[in-house]
């Protein structure tokens, strides 16, 4: 089944924030955005080699708590969903670097400045709102971007864990109509083994085609329209052989040679018909109609109904269950499905938009 969720992994943005072969470029582009920074100010504030040195610091530092947010603080304490410890952690850096820097490295600078300008306590004040607001702008960035892979990573092991749900549901339902149609047939062909061998011959004969189809065809994701049409031929064509007062049409209308569908949609309501039509006093029919107009396909099915009711019809069983059930999943609100009932037929009505 082809899943309509997105392919995240199809997206630029997405697949360089999480595709491995990246990796090399996240580095060079961060470390050429902490450079960038790092030489904004080109004036010199201290004498000799010391501006290199302290551009140094400055690189290495930022650098450094870019990666202790990404690689510890991100995964080891905000993933684990502890966000105050992850604030407290992140504001304790931030006050204790700002003063690393005022108390122990301004200190040994100080004899080295070209121009020396006493700090007051409110220019420390400023200097410090300026400093966490520089700290932010290299820390939340650094934080986006560890919180985009993971949502990407999240959000894909969804998308494929609810693809691997919905394909698996899908094979569950096909095995319950599957089993449940051979069943039908073998019962069939033991009746006529003891009744008319030579029927019983032509009814093995056209059971092999069936599951032929069901082993190979209906395990494809998509089918030829017509091919299921075939086969339902076939297995209509077994009923008949098997009840004389008999008998079936199908029709077809529009353009069906190149339509693709999903296999198994129409046997089980095939199925019901033919049992619910079952009459041992008159002639019983099933009518199968199939008719594409503008990429719409519409199929009838209707059958008689016995003059003597022996078991009472359930339109919620196991069949039309599973078939509603697989529309929903295959086409989701792409389609309309309708039964209706007098005295003398049963009809079911399907409207599905095919996919192109």
């Amino acid at each position: 089944m082809k899943s309509n969720i997105n392919d995240f992994s199809k997206d630029f943005l997405t697949n360089f924030a999480t595709n491995r072969k990246y990796r090399s470029l996240h580095h060079f582009s961060l470390l050429l955005f902490v450079l960038g920074f790092t030489l904004t100010d080109p004036k010199r504030h201290f004498t000799g080699n010391w501006d290199t040195v302290v551009n140094f610091i400055v690189f290495n530092y930022f650098a450094g708590i870019i990666y202790l947010n990404m690689y510890v603080l991100v995964p080891k304490i905000l993933f684990r969903e502890r966000t105050v410890l992850y604030l407290l952690t992140i504001t304790g850096i931030a006050l204790g670097t700002y003063f690393f820097f005022i108390v122990v490295v301004y200190s040994i600078l100080r004899p080295y400045e070209l121009v020396h300008i006493p700090l007051s306590i409110s220019d420390m004040l400023v200097n410090l709102l300026r400093f966490c607001f520089l700290f932010t702008a290299f820390f939340g960035p650094s934080t986006f971007f560890k919180l985009l892979q993971q949502w990407i990573k999240d959000t894909n092991r969804i998308h494929e864990l609810e693809k691997a749900t919905i394909e698996s549901e899908l094979e569950q339902l096909k095995k319950q109509v599957n089993p449940h149609f051979l069943f039908n047939t073998l019962n069939n062909v033991n009746v006529l083994t003891q009744t008319d061998p030579k029927k019983a011959s032509q009814v093995l004969t056209r059971l092999s085609d069936l599951i032929r189809y069901q082993l190979y065809d209906s395990a494809k994701e998509q089918i030829f329209l017509n091919t299921d049409i075939h086969f339902l031929t076939d297995y209509l064509n077994l009923e008949k052989i098997r009840r004389d007062n008999f008998e079936f049409t199908i029709s077809t209308k529009g353009e069906i040679s190149n339509q693709l569908i999903s296999p198994l949609l129409f046997i089980p309501f095939v199925e019901n018909a033919v049992k619910y039509s079952l009459d041992s006093e008159t002639k019983s029919y099933i009518y199968l109609s199939f008719e594409i107009e503008k990429n719409i396909l519409y199929f009838v099915c209707i059958n008689s109904k016995p003059t003597k009711r022996i078991v009472p019809r359930k339109e919620s069983g196991l069949g039309l269950n599973n078939v509603r059930r697989r529309l929903e999943l295959l086409y989701d609100e792409k389609f309309s499905l309708d039964v209706k009932e007098d005295d003398s037929t049963y009809q079911v009505n399907l409207c599905l938009i095919l996919k192109k």
